[in-house]
């Protein structure tokens, strides 16, 4: 049986992204670790290239699901 765990949401703006940045590198590199991507650290580092320069954007939002314990969960964004 499994066990139904909390998990909470929150909206970021940019420099809160920024400081979450290995939060968000971490869902990322774990969405795209397995078929059919198969993606490799180097593909993730291509992909976060340019996040620090994208949460400087005004209009720069997006989300950070945590774990009951503080654990990354999940993203959205940016948008």
């Amino acid at each position: 049986m499994t066990q139904e765990r909390a998990v909470a949401v929150e909206q970021l703006d940019g420099r809160a992204a920024a400081q979450a940045e290995d939060s968000f590198r971490l869902i990322y590199a774990e969405a795209i670790a397995e078929p059919p991507y198969n993606g490799t650290e180097h593909e993730v580092n291509a992909t976060f290239r340019r996040f620090r320069s994208q949460t400087r954007k005004p209009a720069f939002s997006a989300a950070l699901a945590r774990t009951e314990d503080g654990e990354p969960a999940g993203t959205a964004g940016p948008r």
